[in-house]
């Protein structure tokens, strides 16, 4: 009972006798209750109007009712109430039908006493009060599943607007791109040609305006090749083509290329020895977008006159080359150095006022050395300038494995957090113009998150961030570009592969254990003669 609530009780019951004893029970009992006696289903309809029942206690026989017929009359005519049976009849199946019907409770007339039918009362409305809460829990779960759905919907139709949106500024963007690299390929060069007199003589500064004009349109281009980059990288399209390489061949590059750049500012380069360091293992042309894009960052923040300092350093340790990028211009706050890195961030110093972009620079710099397995920091102090430095792997399979699972797990990404490991073998001898056509081939059909690292001369350890079902994907895929590639290759067919599967890992298993994935040469556990051989 709810305390001392009185309770309103309708007795439908056609003998007089048994009415006043159930009042008078009622009366004894520890409830409070305001009781109203009726004959007939007929006279109970005409007192609903006038009042609200809490409870009905019927008999199953009335004049214009019978049986069950009663609970089912009663139900519709009182539905809210707790509706308790009085019956002549104690059996069993009696009780069970009337629950069925629709009873909330049953009482045999000769077993009936106060403490019974109070508590059958405070029993069947607990239980009228359980079922309201559950309908009430049930239409609230019903309103919540439809607005769930509707949201969902919602969601669903604003996802496929934003892929929309974002195919159209991806294709915007490529397309963008590769249209300003023919003009401005063209400028450049006329302004070349003017520049080195090819077109008549010139005078000194006619010559540095046209430099100046070479060096806007290596600018442009800059951005133009950040703009790519920031497109694949959101596609998933942004790889890396590694290979054996000496650092070397890349500064001969750029470096030239970027000393003439900062001459036109009146800006020094200075570089640090960087011939007879051990062999790296990168893509050579991200390595120099990375150096070119710290270089030109440096000059935007260097005063004229000023030095820009470019040092590497070996470190086998950790199995590395380090590079250095040191200005000395303003240097950038602390609070400035944990955003920098941002997309489309910039930072507020710059002293070369002509030198414009997106804040784009630093962003895609970190995701090239990252697809290089190497990671890129920065050290500045206001007042005296800025490093950034970023490291390059040495060719050391177990080092660049490791960097690799490494980078694998540090991604907060829904791919596969697992590889699968394959030993490719070349099935024929190859001359060093098909060694360099099969690694290129190998490297095409990779995705961006895969790792192929050669051994010696074909043989190559691959690493696939994909399952099992991935992995035969994969080797479909090489068949097919390796027939395709052998047809329309003017000097013969490339030799083909020996695909030996070394199984399917979880990345931190991998990573706990990388000798599982070591070439055979270098692995000392026992070889498992029945592991597939794939041909292609």
């Amino acid at each position: 009972m709810n305390g001392q609530q009185t309770l309103s009780v309708l007795i439908l019951e056609d003998d007089s006798t048994d009415a006043a004893i159930v009042t008078r029970l009622l009366a004894r009992s520890c409830g409070e209750y305001r009781i109203h006696t009726v004959r007939s289903l007929a006279e109970a309809k005409q007192t609903i109007g006038d009042c609200h029942y809490d409870v009905v206690i019927s008999d199953l026989n009335l004049p214009d009712s019978v049986g069950l017929e009663t609970v089912h009359c009663v139900r519709q005519v009182i539905p809210t109430a707790a509706i308790i049976v009085l019956s002549g009849s104690s059996d069993e199946s009696n009780y069970v039908s009337a629950l069925r019907a629709g009873a909330d409770g049953f009482i045999c007339k000769h077993d009936v006493d106060q403490r019974l039918l109070h508590r059958c009362i405070e029993q069947s409305l607990h239980r009228i009060q359980q079922q309201l809460k559950i309908l009430e829990l049930v239409r609230e779960v019903d309103k919540q599943q439809s607005e769930l759905a509707r949201h969902a919907k919602e969601l669903e139709n604003k996802n496929a607007s934003l892929r929309r949106l974002c195919e159209s500024s991806q294709s915007f963007v490529n397309h963008v791109s590769h249209e300003f690299r023919t003009p401005l390929c063209v400028v450049k060069q006329y302004a070349n040609l003017m520049a080195d007199g090819s077109a008549g003589a010139v005078t000194e500064q006619q010559e540095y305006f046209l430099r100046v004009i070479e060096d806007r349109i290596d600018g442009l281009n800059n951005i133009v090749d950040d703009m790519l980059d920031v497109s694949r990288h959101e596609t998933g399209l942004l790889g890396a083509s590694r290979k054996c390489c000496v650092i070397a061949d890349v500064f001969d590059r750029e470096v030239p290329l970027l000393r003439q750049r900062a001459n036109l500012r009146k800006i020094e380069i200075v570089c640090d020895d960087y011939h007879g360091l051990p062999e790296i293992f990168c893509d050579q042309e991200k390595l120099g977008r990375s150096l070119t894009n710290l270089v030109t960052n440096a000059i935007k923040f260097s005063k004229a006159g000023s030095q820009i300092v470019v040092s590497v350093a070996c470190c086998l340790i950790e199995q590395e080359l380090r590079v250095s990028v040191r200005d000395f211009g303003e240097g950038i706050d602390p609070e400035e150095c944990e955003k920098i890195f941002n997309r489309f961030r910039q930072a507020t110093t710059s002293i070369q006022s002509g030198e414009k972009g997106f804040g784009l620079g630093l962003s895609i710099t970190r995701e090239l050395v990252e697809l290089n397995l190497g990671d890129l920091s920065l050290a500045s102090v206001v007042g005296e300038g800025s490093t950034f430095s970023f490291s390059v792997p040495l060719n050391d399979i177990r080092s660049l494995v490791t960097r690799y699972l490494d980078r694998l797990l540090r991604l907060q990404t829904s791919y596969d957090k697992v590889v699968t490991v394959f030993e490719i073998t070349a099935s024929n001898a190859l001359t060093p113009q098909s060694l360099s056509d099969s690694q290129a081939l190998l490297n095409f059909v990779l995705h961006a998150r895969d790792l192929l690292v050669p051994v010696d001369s074909g043989r190559w350890i691959l690493v696939l961030n994909t399952h099992a079902e991935g992995a035969r994907e994969f080797c479909t895929r090489l068949t097919k570009q390796t027939e395709e590639t052998n047809r329309n290759r003017p000097v013969g067919k490339l030799p083909g592969f020996q695909l030996e599967n070394r199984g399917t890992y979880d990345v931190d298993v991998l990573r706990e254990d990388v000798q599982l994935c070591m070439p055979s040469s270098c692995d000392v556990s026992p070889r498992n003669p029945s592991e597939d051989l794939i041909n292609v």
